[in-house]
């Protein structure tokens, strides 16, 4: 049996440190019911949740069913499987630490060695005073909250490591992505060559046909009376030689956004045409707008001018008006609207679309790499992240909100700019 401890308040030094922690539980076994008592209640003093166990078996049950770590105050001479025993257990049990104080009056060096090996933390030697009782306490305080650092700072590490990865994979796909980009605007710059010559021989004699085709309509017509073929053809060519001419125009201009789109960015903004951006990333982007219902084009009469990188701002648009067509898909009714305009000493252009909306949680995180709403395989959530970017380079911003009729609407907002296109 100890000798009586003094109740009197301990030196501020041992507890301060852990103070503002909260304590871990302390588990006291010892087989002796008035030291356990006495130490149950100078313990719950200083602010610890105490468990109390009379032997081995019921100390090992506390021990084993631990879900947080934990203080142990165990009577070496405890009964039914003693303090070696039970520190042994919990050593490697692959839970939670326990800062384990022996409790013996045995002083022999080879004694202390045994239960250090055995995996003590610390002696309390008999008899005890409450200044040592308590320092022990606040030490494995201290050292499970040391402990509890640092897994959280190896789970910020481990979670910031699967970050860098996620990233360094998002970087390789997107010089991958930029190798064939370069691969293509090559490819590009020779297939619209040879599809400029096929164009211009079908363009060529589409006006000779148009031009020799009134001599040939005034033969036509004097022979319609005797065959009816002639009569048909009469009719029939002017509409049909109006459909090459208007076919010729089209392909001219898809050529013409293909090649612009895949040309060496000099990254220098230039004066340009927000309607014309649109109506080149709407060529772009037949593909993903034929399916709609209809596109509607509300431009700007007064041609708004931005200082910006033309071919930036066509991949931003283009982004918008892909999202937006991949929203609205499966919808009854799917219209796409882009609209250009002046606000104030800004260049207006939205991009509206009547799909399901944004969700209100979502609003702020469609910005972050990485997110997306798509199905796998559908998206990297790396677009609009590029886009943003994008437009604050030139100056900029690009914001999203839900339209009341439904559906959402992305603003784009750019520096006003006068002078001719190009400059």
């Amino acid at each position: 049996m100890p000798d009586t401890p003094s109740y009197g308040n301990s030196p501020q030094s041992a507890t301060e440190s852990p103070h503002q922690l909260k304590p871990p539980k302390v588990i006291v076994a010892d087989g002796r019911a008035d030291f356990r008592t006495l130490m149950v209640r100078l313990i719950r003093g200083w602010d610890y949740e105490v468990l109390e166990c009379a032997d081995g078996i019921a100390a090992s049950e506390l021990l084993a069913a631990r879900t947080s770590p934990c203080i142990a105050l165990i009577d070496w001479l405890l009964p039914d499987c003693d303090g070696l025993c039970l520190c042994r257990k919990v050593q490697d049990d692959g839970k939670p630490l326990v800062y384990a104080i022996i409790v013996t009056s045995r002083t022999a060096r080879s004694d202390l060695l045994e239960n250090l090996d055995a995996g003590a933390n610390a002696f309390l030697k008999m008899p005890f005073d409450t200044l040592e009782l308590r320092t022990h306490l606040a030490v494995g305080t201290r050292l499970i909250a040391y402990q509890q650092r640092l897994e959280e700072r190896n789970e910020e590490m481990r979670r910031f490591a699967s970050n860098m990865e996620e990233l360094a994979s998002a970087r390789a796909d997107q010089l991958v992505h930029a190798e064939r980009m370069v691969t293509i605007g090559t490819l590009t710059a020779g297939i619209t060559h040879e599809i400029n010559n096929a164009m211009g021989v079908i363009s060529t004699n589409a006006q000779l046909l148009a031009h020799l085709w009134p001599r040939a309509q005034t033969w036509l017509s004097r022979h319609a009376a005797d065959d009816p073929q002639a009569g048909m053809l009469a009719n029939e060519m002017p509409p049909a030689i109006e459909s090459i001419r208007k076919g010729v125009v089209r392909v001219t201009n898809i050529v013409k956004g293909l090649r612009e789109f895949s040309r060496a960015s000099s990254d220098q903004p230039r004066i340009c045409s927000v309607n014309e951006v649109v109506e080149e990333t709407l060529g772009l982007a037949m593909g993903a707008t034929k399916r709609l219902t209809r596109v509607d084009l509300q431009l700007d009469a007064r041609n708004p001018k931005a200082a910006a990188v033309q071919q930036q701002l066509v991949q931003v648009v283009l982004n918008l008006v892909v999202n937006a067509c991949h929203a609205m898909e499966g919808q009854p009714e799917s219209v796409l609207v882009l609209r250009t305009g002046i606000e104030g000493s800004h260049v207006m252009l939205r991009v509206e679309d009547t799909g399901p909306g944004i969700p209100d949680a979502d609003l702020g995180k469609i910005w972050d790499a990485f997110f997306t709403t798509k199905e796998c395989g559908k998206g990297t959530g790396l677009g609009l992240a590029i886009s943003r970017e994008l437009v604050q380079r030139m100056g900029g911003s690009i914001f999203a909100t839900n339209r009341d009729e439904g559906g959402a609407c992305f603003v784009i907002s750019l520096p006003q700019a006068n002078g001719e296109p190009g400059t």
